[in-house]
């Protein structure tokens, strides 16, 4: 999860205690309390789902109206509320992770012990699914130099990342980079905000890349494909995923590399964050680029690259709209208030006279990227507008890649929502070519989670994170936030709650339109020094029995304690929450 993402998302929803006592909520939550249960986990069928037959079986995951609810299928035609973790990686603990994975599994098998007990953990406390960031070995298909998948298996979600990667010289599949139009490519005396990412989508080569990565097709580049089950090499569509039971979903890219498809000014975030408007970010972007130094600064380390192609396809792609809408110049300047010479440049970028030389330093677009409260109505219909080709062109690039590549499985994407609603062109995008729709829904914005699905009309995948650092070893460095608790206990309580709010979200037209979770993350992540995990760095459950001082040993003979203080059970209340929800769901289906 990227910083921005994780900064932001900690600092949400100051009210969130008080929205999750409200009485309405304890009602709903009434029905998850365990000792009502009728479902426990060995209930469950081969892919983690309840055991009823709601439809035929197709060999894949779906998506189907139950009801009133939208209904993950598994491929067998089961119900399978998704219950998944991000990030299933011990690297993650930093060089404390590293050592102590060590220890626990010895240098020699290291990966595939690791993979098969934290699959066994994860089955054990409720969940059924991995998220994006899996290690290799965690996976239940063979993949990079891995001869066989995890023996212990779970249905996955794989990440492809065209929008970074492709725009990087090492580890781009095309003849040159992709060219990005925000970090390094606007002008700074106009935008002065975070140097967010976003590709140049309507460059050919982007397209191409989203290809590539999509059905791993890396001839010529000296790499092998991820998947390895039917060979080294991938295709159109892949040889190896294309008919793969166990792939739930491919996520396209890492949010923090969409810059731009987060929140708006319509319902925005509590604490008031934004991304500019990409409409207006194409209209004063620079319209050619010979080289950037700051391709990639979203992640704190700007990169040099160089273009033999300085065109940037997407401000040509705008300029077109322009001037198919307007067809003279004269015909803009009228709508617009505006003083332009040409639809093409005329003296250069950032103060030249054409409509290409715009850098919004001119009244009529302004230097509010965010509200555009200061650009005229006309200049906020078209941006608005194109914004919505700019969407299409993105999802539909970047989802049919995926689509090529694996036809008969779901397409997910992911949102740098915050909490606040993303711009409706963005959304509606987003329902036409993609299957499930992954943000931050916060409960005391419902509003959000009712107006995203009323603009895709898509299933919703809650994006959630919690922490107690003061009863973690990050205890030294509070947080805080709303979403960090003073024990584990506390912080499994807001899980439970959460989980409840989410599968009790009912949309305007009585859809309840929620199929599952995304919790960052496993293993405490050290770099970020949040206690987000379901274990710590040191690899012992937060349970109150693993993550204490004293030595002892878990369920598969594998050693534990060594922290430095007792810390406090997590684990129980995420395991009861979450066979709770499916046992909701076997209930509520059962009564159709």
């Amino acid at each position: 999860m990227g910083s921005t993402r994780r900064q932001l998302l900690l600092r949400l929803a100051r009210s969130l205690p008080a929205v999750l006592t409200r009485s309405s909520h304890r009602a709903a939550f009434s029905s998850l309390i365990p000792g009502r249960l009728t479902t426990g986990l060995q209930d469950l069928g081969r892919f983690g789902s309840l055991p009823l037959s709601v439809a035929q079986a197709t060999g894949f995951f779906r998506i189907e109206k139950v009801v009133n609810r939208w209904v993950l299928l598994d491929p067998e035609g089961h119900p399978f509320w998704m219950l998944s973790v991000d990030a299933v990686d011990w690297n993650l603990g930093g060089k404390v992770g590293v050592e102590a994975a060590k220890v626990k599994y010895g240098d020699k098998g290291l990966g595939p012990k690791f993979g098969e007990h934290a699959v066994n953990r994860l089955r054990s406390w409720g969940f059924n699914s991995l998220g994006p960031y899996a290690a290799t070995y965690a996976l239940p298909v063979p993949m990079y130099g891995s001869w066989q998948g995890c023996p212990a298996k779970v249905p996955f979600i794989r990440t492809i990342r065209p929008s970074h990667y492709s725009t990087i010289p090492r580890d781009s599949v095309v003849s040159e980079p992709v060219k990005v139009l925000i970090s390094g490519a606007l002008d700074p005396k106009v935008y002065q905000g975070w140097p967010g990412h976003f590709p140049d989508v309507f460059d050919p080569r982007y397209e191409e890349a989203a290809k590539k990565y999509a059905g791993e097709v890396y001839d010529g580049q000296g790499r092998k494909a991820t998947f390895t089950k039917r060979g080294n090499r991938g295709g159109l569509p892949h040889p190896s995923l294309g008919d793969e039971p166990w792939l739930l979903a491919t996520m396209l890219d890492e949010s923090d590399t969409i810059f731009g498809f987060g929140p708006g000014p319509e319902v925005p975030t509590v604490d008031g964050k934004l991304h500019p408007h990409l409409g207006w970010v194409v209209a004063v972007t620079k319209p050619t680029q010979t080289e950037n130094h700051a391709v990639a600064a979203n992640y704190g380390t700007p990169l040099k690259v160089q273009y033999r192609d300085p065109v940037v396809y997407t401000k040509v792609a705008w300029r077109d709209y322009v001037k198919q809408k307007y067809g003279e110049i004269s015909a803009l300047n009228r709508a617009w208030g505006s003083h332009y010479t040409t639809f093409d440049s005329d003296g250069g970028w950032p103060d030249g006279h054409g409509l290409m030389d715009e850098s919004g330093r001119n009244t009529w677009i302004g230097a509010d990227g965010d509200r555009l409260s200061t650009a005229r109505p006309a200049v906020k219909e078209d941006v608005d507008a194109f914004l919505g080709i700019l969407a299409e062109r993105y999802y539909q690039v970047t989802a049919g890649a995926v689509r090529a590549a694996t036809p008969h499985h779901l397409v997910i994407t992911s949102t740098n929502n915050h909490g606040g609603l993303i711009r409706r062109p963005i959304l509606r995008a987003a329902g036409k070519y993609c299957d499930l729709i992954e943000l931050t829904l916060a409960p005391q914005l419902p509003e959000v989670a009712r107006a995203t699905y009323e603009e895709t009309r898509r299933p919703l995948v809650g994006f959630v994170f919690y922490t107690a650092n003061k009863d973690s070893p990050f205890c030294s460095r509070p947080r805080q936030t709303v979403f960090d608790f003073p024990t584990q206990e506390k912080r499994a309580e807001a899980y439970r709650k959460g989980l409840d709010f989410l599968y009790a979200l009912q949309a305007p037209d009585g859809m309840h339109p929620v199929v599952g979770i995304e919790l960052w993350d496993y293993i405490d992540k050290w770099a970020d020094q949040a206690n987000s995990g379901l274990v710590t760095s040191h690899d012992n459950a937060y349970d109150g029995k693993e993550d204490v001082v004293a030595g002892g040993t878990d369920s598969w003979g594998y050693p534990t304690g060594g922290e430095e203080r007792d810390y406090g059970d997590f684990i129980t209340g995420v395991r009861e929450a979450n066979i709770a929800t499916l046992d909701r769901l076997k209930q509520d289906l059962s009564r159709r």
